[in-house]
């Protein structure tokens, strides 16, 4: 919200790949939330294969990042405080 994308890109390194993908999955349910089921064609097998693989590689490099952040990567971890810690 700052403009300062190399440090957002720091904190956030998989935004660049799951902003867009969250937005084509949030325009399609629109789209057929609009349209009705009818008027998407179903994917063929091989491309749901495809899709079901992207979909747990990201989730693993979701994991993974989680992972490295915990163990301070990336920013992490940052110290919590509590509003009675005064």
């Amino acid at each position: 919200m700052h403009g300062d994308v190399e440090r957002a890109l720091v904190l956030h390194p998989l935004s660049p790949v799951l902003v867009p993908l969250v937005l084509a999955a949030a325009a399609r349910a629109a789209f057929v939330y609009v349209r009705g089921a009818r008027a998407v064609a179903a994917p063929r097998s091989g491309l749901r294969r495809w899709q079901s693989g992207l979909g747990y590689l990201l989730v693993g490099l979701v994991l993974a990042l989680w992972g490295a952040r915990f163990l301070g990567a990336f920013g992490g971890p940052v110290r919590v405080i509590s509003l009675w810690d005064h």
